[in-house]
């Protein structure tokens, strides 16, 4: 049974699929890419297939086939065009992460396996390819327990979708209220999504019934009523304060990015004291850039967490966290210990202050698997852990809410099944006794385990004295410090921690007056006794802080790139840049030039004006991403500053190697201010 699985997904809008057009496009690829454009994926899905089907079809016709398939759900012909262009010599490393998940959807572990290691090898820092490959056994695993769980279906149910539950109480009594797709909503008359063909989401209320019973279900009805999707919806200060995830609608206005996408945004409606919903407010971190959702709140009202893919985010999409400071929200803080490079969604408070989300970007079963993050009631949250089958399964389960006892509650699922309904069901679920799985083993942990390092100057490559060397424990927020001897080195003896087995998740943080502060994350486990030197995993060179100090290899920052002609930032430049933001973060006085310069050729005018354009879209890119305007700024050099004698003036020609002139097409990142 092929079964939809995107309406929940809506929050992410997939910036990173780029449009593709050249002059030899027939109509067909044409009006494909339009549509793929417009997030209509499942008209777009049917041309591309009939294009990708035959001999000669590009890399783009196969891996758009295999996207928008990919996109709507359905796994089996997904999996089958990747299979296809894994065989090209244009595959990316990303094709065969997405081919590994239609795999582990598909239930073809073992095959799932093989393209995870070829992801792998191409992204060997990838979180996501780390964790399969550390966890070779993790289907037996996470099945080792079958009777973890007593899950039947929730009598609301109907063929459309139905997801995203959660608790409305009132004075001790509570109900459901949820999303659905079903047919009837308040939307505009006969409208569709065009992502997946299915009717725009509302919001529904429904008692708390038994196991399978058929409960009453009515519309949510707030008083307001929208053109788009409108839920899931949340909860505190015992119903009387709703947080509604919609479309970016607001007073008859609709908000578009610049791809012309209706983002999703977070409105907060308070209860009057005669019982109705007020106006919706936006809560104030909305964009019309990017999408905000999936809120749940602590039964105070003091802290939200949500869903978005905001700036800053990790992955597709994050788990964020905000504060209630008197009556305004704090800047929202990305929740990092349970983030990856993949999509975090649905988040939950419990009573207990435990976080449970869905991902795909950890280890699990296939789709989005739902994890549980214990608290610890300052806002951290330890390791992620699988909630195991049969809550599990190689579909999308995802949106739980649990009681305050954390025994029983309501997840989301498109699974298969006699008594799945739709393209997502709602499902109760009860814990049973049986014992958690663990695993136990003896070791030996009384041989030495030692980390070492030497911090040295970026430009003489000398050893620095008296430099301060924190290491924050990502996990527990403890921070040890060492400073540097007169050799520029430190050692830590791991004193009471596990040897062999302890995993260091540090975030290293460099800093020494006079000198850039340098932040560096470093993870690795002693699989033996031993001394591990930390200079053989991380640069550990610091740079001066002066004016005029090009600080691209302090950053760690490769060649920005761009198209021939061309000055918008590529996925590849933004992750450099990325770089350039956190450097900045670390160093907040700091003001930097980002400097743009060509090659000689074309004439000195355009190169002028081409390398100006590149050095202010490199500019803007960083600027939004939260640095201060005031602190960088932009300017292009064009062939001014060239690095040999590479010059094509006066006649605009030169008999230099393609290497003398990439030699001179740089960009430089300088200190300006300190």
């Amino acid at each position: 049974m092929i079964k939809n699985c995107t309406t929940k997904f809506i929050l992410i809008l997939f910036a990173s699929v780029l449009s593709f057009s050249t002059q030899a496009q027939g109509m067909k690829e044409r009006t494909a890419d339009k549509k793929f454009d417009m997030l209509a994926y499942a008209s777009a899905g049917e041309m591309y297939s009939e294009l990708a089907k035959k001999s000669d079809a590009t890399d783009h016709q196969i891996r758009r086939a295999a996207e928008c398939f990919r996109l709507t759900g359905n796994s089996i012909e997904s999996e089958k065009w990747y299979a296809k262009l894994s065989k090209h010599s244009g595959v990316k490393s990303e094709d065969f992460y997405h081919y590994a998940q239609m795999l582990k959807m598909n239930e073809k572990y073992e095959e799932a396996n093989k393209m995870m290691a070829k992801f792998a090898s191409m992204s060997p820092n990838n979180s996501i390819a780390k964790a399969h490959t550390e966890n070779a056994n993790y289907v037996a695993e996470l099945k080792s327990i079958p009777n973890k769980y007593d899950i039947a279906i929730f009598g609301v149910n109907t063929k459309s979708s139905d997801f995203g539950p959660n608790y409305y109480t009132v004075d001790g009594e509570s109900s459901i209220v949820f999303a659905s797709a079903r047919t009837g909503n308040t939307s505009v008359l006969n409208n569709k999504f065009q992502w997946d063909g299915s009717n725009f989401l509302d919001a529904y209320r429904a008692k708390i019934g038994g196991e399978g019973e058929k409960v009453e279900v009515e519309r949510f009805d707030r008083g307001i009523k929208s053109k788009y999707h409108e839920g899931p919806v949340s909860f505190s200060n015992n119903g009387t304060i709703m947080y509604l995830t919609r479309s970016n609608y607001l007073n008859r206005k609709k908000g578009l990015d610049s791809a012309r996408h209706n983002n999703l945004k977070l409105y907060i409606s308070r209860k009057d004291s005669n019982g109705k919903w007020g106006e919706l407010t936006e809560f104030p971190y909305n964009s019309d850039n990017y999408s905000v959702g999936h809120a749940t709140v602590t039964a105070d009202g003091s802290t939200i967490y949500f869903a978005s893919d905001m700036p800053g985010s990790k992955g597709e999409t994050d788990i964020w966290m905000s504060k209630l400071e008197g009556s305004t929200w704090s800047k929202p803080m990305n929740v990092e210990s349970v983030n990856t490079e993949g999509k975090e969604m649905f988040p939950f408070i419990s009573e207990n202050g435990n976080l449970y989300f869905s991902t795909d970007g950890l280890v699990g079963l296939g789709g989005q698997d739902v994890y549980k993050a214990q608290g610890d009631g300052s806002g951290e949250f330890a390791v992620p852990e699988n909630m195991m089958y049969p809550l599990n399964t190689n579909h999308d389960d995802f949106g739980l809410i649990i009681n305050k006892s954390e025994t029983e509650g309501y997840f989301s699922s498109n699974r298969d099944g006699i008594y799945a309904k739709g393209n997502d069901d709602i499902y109760r679920f009860k814990t049973t006794a049986a014992p958690e799985f663990t695993e136990v083993k003896e070791i030996k942990r009384n041989k030495e385990c030692k980390l070492i390092g030497t911090i040295l100057n970026t430009e003489s490559g000398n050893p620095i004295e008296g430099v301060s060397v924190k290491l924050r424990d990502k996990k527990t927020g403890e921070v040890e410090e060492y400073i540097t001897d007169e050799n520029g080195s430190f050692a830590n003896l791991m004193v009471g921690r596990p040897c062999p087995g302890y995993e260091m998740n540090y975030d290293v943080i460099i800093q020494k007056k006079g000198y850039l502060t340098k932040s560096v994350p470093f993870k690795k486990t002693f699989d033996d006794p031993g001394t591990i030197n930390l200079n053989e995993y991380i640069n550990t060179k610091i740079q001066e802080n002066k004016a005029g100090v090009e600080i691209t290899e302090f950053c760690e920052i490769e060649d920005i790139l761009y198209d021939f002609d061309k000055s918008y930032i590529r996925p590849d430049a933004a992750v450099e840049l990325d770089k350039l933001v956190s450097c900045m973060l670390a160093n907040p006085s700091m003001k930097i030039e980002i400097g743009s310069h060509t090659d000689c050729r074309a004439s000195k005018r355009y190169n002028e004006k081409l390398s100006d354009r590149r050095a202010k879209s490199a500019r803007d890119y960083v600027i939004s991403k939260g640095i201060d305007a005031s602190r960088i700024y932009g300017k292009g050099y064009g062939e001014t500053k060239l690095l040999n004698g590479c010059s094509c003036e006066p006649i605009n020609e030169s008999n230099c190697s393609e290497e003398d002139h990439q030699l001179n097409r740089r960009t430089e990142f300088r200190i300006v201010s300190r």
